[in-house]
């Protein structure tokens, strides 16, 4: 006979677990974003895993910004509309 392990779980979007929420290696999931969460042995929530799921887009549509430099791989940048027009005139 199975059973059924069911971790801390939320479904609302982008929500992460708060340190007090979890013991130290504790898991706790977000099942809208298909992510993982652990709380460490220093009391900081960490997403388990890598972030193969996450996307530029996710990450733009979200508001998100940075100040660390984005670095492609090989990849090109495509630019549209308003900025397109102002590079074509440099």
């Amino acid at each position: 006979m199975s059973t059924v392990i069911k971790l801390k779980r939320s479904e609302t979007p982008s929500q992460i677990p708060s340190s007090g929420s979890l013991e130290a290696g504790e898991l706790a999931m977000n099942v809208t974003d298909g992510k993982f969460f652990t709380k460490t042995s220093g009391g900081t929530v960490k997403e388990v895993g890598g972030a193969g799921s996450v996307t530029l887009q996710d990450v733009t549509d979200n508001g998100a910004i940075t100040t660390n430099d984005l670095t492609l791989n090989g990849g090109d940048i495509i630019f549209e509309g308003a900025l397109k027009t102002l590079l074509k005139q440099l």
